[in-house]
């Protein structure tokens, strides 16, 4: 107080300020002396960094909160500037010591070039392999000193521009802040987490495909939710240190291990499932080894391996959308400001391709699995016996096909005793593509046999009611699934073919068509009609559709 009344005031204030960074200075002695007895001890794997910086951090902190009206009443208004510069200053010097001991005390430059070099199994053997569960607990600690830091920052701008309150903090001033040698240090940890973070993803990914097993009655295999585990672990840590480069750096590698890694991990496990699956089929097909042999015995329209191939990657797909949702409210949540969450938004879009190649993975499989499931034997004779179906009916004919149906019932049965079972080994919408998928594909292979054939009018009449019969049996299996849809040309070609005579297709074209949606051309409709041995070629023609 003496100082200014002396016109002293500019000396006044840097003694002041000397007597407060000598206070910093001493609470950050006692405290890196704290932290020395503690890792002098035997057991210093719990030593307190992240307690030691915390404290000095704090003491700075309070002595700008509690001296700032201080220096302000007694040095003037610019006196709380000069209060922020000294005191970080003292920070950047106390602060950086706790943070490069950590960084050697962790050995993390080492560490970090270890992981680079994958030090993981392969250099188990030399004993230079890094363990993943030694890493974690680092990783922890090194996001805790860098929220430390980027709190306390965060306080001491806000200092800074209350400061300025009159003007507009110079941008060189708060880059010359933001660079200091605390930051410094703690873009150097952080630049090192992401190393390690990354190569515990990359490692444990790899543990957890390796180890892949499917448990009884599951319908994945378990490298599901362990990697899913592990990924959602690891971006929430990245993203929750509230570092933008840090929580980019997290994201970023994510969808490059699901968009590559993990999706041939599922690509292979797929491909592999579906080669022995196609194997199988074509040994049943013939009759003979063991292969064929079993899978003859278990009746399995679809193998087990097969359904939990499809549903891994049907299901990895929903956590990456899952995945991408939760990081977005997350990164809403931690970054308020526009430009990073757009920043952030850009790294997740690897996230979204990742599952629509997952997806396109799925659909090419799904008809993989449906040329699978027609080559059940069952099936197969369905369709076989429905290709060599007559429909120039006689009514002794007529009759005795109405009594035991040629093909529809059994293809009926055999699809529903397929596809039954995979109700309960497929995901909901595995099933539902399976379903689909072989509906389609019977719809099609029903309609090459019609347009090769001839009928009478007694003919047609069976072929609607065998088809009403195929498309009702998987109605029932289908549930919402819009199977109708699939068979909508197959049954309108058995409508036309059902038809008294050629002129009764008027009734129910054009403007009378009510519900219907004519999937059919006019120059479908003339040459389904032609099919009829009994349709005059000319009446068919002179139709005006």
């Amino acid at each position: 107080r003496l100082f200014p009344q002396l016109g002293l005031t500019e000396e006044g204030l840097q003694a002041y300020l000397s007597f407060l960074r000598g206070s910093v200075a001493a609470v950050a002695r006692e405290e890196f002396d704290g932290l020395s007895t503690a890792l002098a001890r035997a057991d210093s794997g719990a030593a307190p960094f992240v307690e030691t910086l915390t404290n000095l951090l704090r003491a700075v902190a309070v002595a700008v909160e509690e001296n700032t009206p201080v220096v302000r009443e007694h040095f003037g208004g610019l006196a709380p500037r000069e209060l922020v510069r000294e005191l970080q200053k003292e920070c950047d010097i106390r602060g950086t010591l706790v943070l490069q001991r950590f960084v050697e005390h962790r050995r993390l430059a080492a560490l970090a070039r270890r992981a680079r070099r994958g030090g993981g199994e392969g250099d188990s053997a030399g004993g230079d392999a890094v363990d993943p569960r030694e890493v974690e607990s680092f990783l922890e600690e090194m996001l805790l000193l860098g929220q430390r830091v980027e709190e306390f920052s965060g306080f001491m701008v806000a200092q800074l521009r209350a400061a300025h309150a009159d003007e507009v903090l110079p941008p060189a001033t708060l880059a010359s802040f933001r660079g200091g040698d605390l930051s410094q240090k703690e873009q150097e940890i952080l630049m090192y987490y992401v190393q390690l973070e990354e190569y515990f993803m990359s490692t444990n990914m790899r543990k957890a495909i390796d180890i892949d097993e499917t448990p009884p009655e599951a319908l994945t295999s378990s490298m599901v939710d362990d990697v899913f585990f592990i990924l959602q672990k690891c971006t929430h840590r990245a993203v929750s240190s509230r570092n933008v480069q840090c929580a980019c750096a997290g994201m970023n590698h994510v969808g490059a291990l699901l968009g590559n890694e993990y999706r041939e991990a599922i690509s292979a496990k797929l491909d592999a499932a579906m080669l022995r699956a196609e194997q199988a089929a074509r040994v049943a097909q013939r009759g003979s080894g063991d292969e064929g042999g079993a899978a003859a015995k278990t009746g399995e329209a679809l193998p087990q391996a097969v359904a939990v191939a499809l549903n891994n990657a049907d299901v990895s797909a929903d956590y990456i959308q899952r995945l991408f949702g939760v990081l977005d409210e997350a990164c809403a949540s931690y970054y308020p400001s526009t430009a990073d969450r757009e920043r952030m938004r850009t790294v997740l879009a690897d996230m979204t391709a990742a599952e629509q190649a997952l997806r396109a993975l799925s659909a090419s499989a799904l008809e993989r699995a449906r040329e699978v499931a027609l080559a059940h034997a069952p099936i197969k004779a369905s369709l076989a016996a429905a290709a060599a179906c007559d429909y120039v009916l006689s009514e002794e004919r007529y009759a005795t096909n109405e009594r035991s149906d040629p093909w529809a019932l059994p293809l009926a049965a055999a699809l529903e005793a397929a596809l039954t079972p995979m109700a309960d080994s497929l995901t909901q919408t595995n099933y539902d593509g399976v379903l689909l998928s072989l509906a389609e594909r019977v719809a099609a292979l029903l309609e090459g046999y019609i347009l090769g054939k001839r009928f009478n009018q007694l003919g047609g009449l069976q072929l609607d009611r065998e088809i009403r019969t195929v498309v009702q049996a998987l109605s029932a299996l289908a549930g919402g699934a819009p199977l109708r849809e699939r068979f909508a040309r197959v049954s309108q070609i058995a409508t036309v073919l059902n038809l008294e005579r050629v002129a009764e297709i008027i009734d129910y074209w054009g403007d009378n068509a009510g519900a219907i949606t004519w999937r059919l051309s006019p120059q479908e409709i003339k040459r389904v009609l032609a099919l009829r041995k009994d349709f005059s070629e000319h009446s068919i023609q002179a139709l005006q559709l």
